[in-house]
């Protein structure tokens, strides 16, 4: 009797923290903060192309008018 009762109070007590951690670390897996970083710097950094390709090309033209 009262190992059940031990029991009891340890589910009763523990449980909801052991919940907790067990949900968190799930989410955490999920969503992989890292993995969000490198997909982050992955964009900004093609984003960072695409505006030294327009800026390269908006030079191009200046050189072009200051010619004539």
């Amino acid at each position: 009797m009262a190992t059940e009762n031990w029991v009891e109070t340890v589910i009763t007590n523990w449980g909801p923290m052991l919940l907790l951690v067990v949900v968190w670390v799930y989410f955490m897996r999920r969503y992989n903060p890292s993995r969000m970083w490198q997909e982050h710097i992955t964009r900004y950094k093609e984003h960072m192309g695409r505006v030294e390709a327009h800026l390269d090309r908006i030079a191009a033209a200046l050189e072009l008018v200051a010619k004539r």
